[in-house]
């Protein structure tokens, strides 16, 4: 796992899936940059602003010509899409990246409103995508995070 130096590095990984992609971290995946190209490597480091580090990348570019380089650099701004390994559980990843972090502390940001606000809609969606894996499995439709389950008689 990266080692995010600053509070508020910590607190974009902690409230964003930003930890999703440094799960990813000693994997080969694929990038899917804004001008329509991809690049697929060995992602070495994710940073706290979500710029990525590959080794042993092949860049596909807009001509279909393949490059090969050592190390390659992605901004954040220009990733499109990052493709998710099939044999990743997301949620597990997203738990361990958060368990694997250090304790805030009473002066970083985790007592805000904005902060709990975060934590809140992060636990809904984890318990949201646990539903749906359940619901695949006993074929039953789950109910999206923060509506009811409760019907007006």
């Amino acid at each position: 796992m990266t080692s995010l130096s600053t509070a508020r590095d910590r607190y974009n990984a902690a409230n964003s899936l930003l930890c999703l992609l440094q799960a990813l971290e000693g994997r080969v995946t694929v990038i899917e940059l804004r001008n329509e190209m991809a690049v697929k490597g060995l992602i070495t480091q994710v940073d706290g602003f979500m710029n990525v580090s590959l080794q042993n990348a092949t860049v596909q570019g807009n001509d279909d010509q393949h490059y090969h380089f050592e190390e390659f650099f992605v901004r954040a701004r220009n990733i499109r899409y990052v493709q998710i390994p099939e044999d990743i559980d997301i949620t597990e990843a997203i738990k361990n990246q958060l368990e694997g972090k250090p304790k805030a502390h009473k002066t970083d940001m985790s007592s805000t409103t904005k902060a709990k606000l975060a934590r809140k809609r992060q636990k809904e969606t984890l318990k949201f995508i646990q539903k749906q894996q359940q619901a695949e499995t006993k074929e039953v439709e789950p109910q999206p995070p923060g509506t009811s389950q409760e019907t007006d008689e």
